[in-house]
């Protein structure tokens, strides 16, 4: 005797995965302080969000969009890694 099995969608073989591009846009990028700036996620296949608005090397938001203000006169430098 003879058997067989078939299985549909038994084998997945995937391609590379698509890995994340960091991006954003903010309101302003000037201004008077204390100065309110929207951060606007712009980022692909992402999903999270580390915020460093100061550039101290610490997450301050971990949040998708945000809002910061900031109170000292200064030039700043924000990172957001996805």
């Amino acid at each position: 005797g003879t058997a067989s099995e078939v299985k549909t969608g038994y084998i997945n073989v995937t391609s590379v995965p698509i890995l994340p591009v960091s991006d954003f846009s903010a309101n302003v990028t000037e201004g008077i302080a204390p100065l309110s700036v929207a951060f606007t996620d712009l980022s692909t296949n992402a999903t999270s969000w580390s915020w460093d608005i100061d550039a101290d090397g610490t997450e301050d938001y971990s949040s998708q969009n945000i809002i910061h203000t900031y109170d000292t006169a200064g030039l700043y430098t924000v990172n957001l890694t996805v």
